[in-house]
């Protein structure tokens, strides 16, 4: 029912690995999309492991986006 104060999210959901690669995602898609960090920020990405809510929010995104440095 249009009107009664429920709006549907029709944003793409983004998993990204760090909060910088986030803003920039966020930069990009404005509005039209929801983006869930991974590792928190200032947290070093080699440190991190992966909590059964991170893999949940995984599952929940259509497109995962990481930044590999070598």
């Amino acid at each position: 029912m249009a009107g009664c104060g429920r709006q549907i999210d029709d944003n793409i959901k983004i998993a990204v690995t760090t909060s910088s690669l986030g803003c920039i995602v966020k930069e990009l898609g404005k509005e039209k999309i929801d983006v869930v960090t991974i590792v928190p920020s200032g947290m070093c990405p080699r440190h991190f492991d992966l909590k059964p809510k991170d893999a949940q929010a995984l599952s929940d995104a259509k497109l995962l986006l990481c930044l590999i440095l070598v």
